[in-house]
């Protein structure tokens, strides 16, 4: 039976059944110091589970996902995080426009990670209250997200690679984040 059910060659043996916990963007605001990573319509499972992974273990306090990334709770995504979805709070089907707006109400810095910015992310002065935002995996932030942002960022990269894999991208910056806090 539990080959029947699992999607891998060898499964763990273990089967559960739990209730999703659902957690709310208000719930988060109000904080002296919070940090928070928005997934602009992550596709790949495999990067959306590394994100919530390193989130977890850089101390963030929440990761928002916008509608249109991929399932919170596709197999490959909760095998990525290694058990981090049980000890942060992921957020999903948020509208980022919205959730941006109200960021900004609380004075949380809202900085997009952009490789054609003018700012290195080592540069950025504040940290204090902030949310990173990363890119869909092909077209990075959207036009109407990166227009909503306070800031954008980039990660200086001195080879020649053109980009670098959205799960790097995130640790990348979250490591910043954590490194300031």
């Amino acid at each position: 039976l539990l080959r029947e059910l699992s999607d891998t060659v060898t499964p763990q043996g273990v089967l559960a059944v739990i209730r999703k916990p659902t957690y709310s963007l208000e719930g988060l605001l109000g904080k002296s110091k919070i940090g928070l990573i928005l997934l602009d319509e992550i596709k790949d499972p495999g990067n959306m589970g590394t994100i919530i992974r390193t989130a977890d273990a850089c101390g963030l306090n929440a990761v928002v996902l916008s509608k249109g990334c991929v399932d919170l709770y596709n197999a490959k995504t909760i095998r990525s995080t290694m058990g981090s979805l049980f000890h942060i709070p992921v957020i999903t089907g948020m509208d980022l426009i919205q959730a941006i707006n109200e960021l900004h109400q609380d004075d949380i810095v809202t900085i997009g990670a952009d490789p054609h910015a003018k700012v290195d992310c080592f540069d950025i002065e504040t940290m204090g209250k902030v949310a990173i935002v990363i890119g869909n995996e092909a077209h990075g932030i959207s036009k109407q997200v990166k227009d909503s942002l306070r800031s954008s960022a980039k990660i200086p990269m001195p080879g020649k690679a053109e980009s670098l894999n959205a799960g790097i991208a995130a640790a990348l910056m979250m490591y910043e984040f954590f490194i300031r806090r």
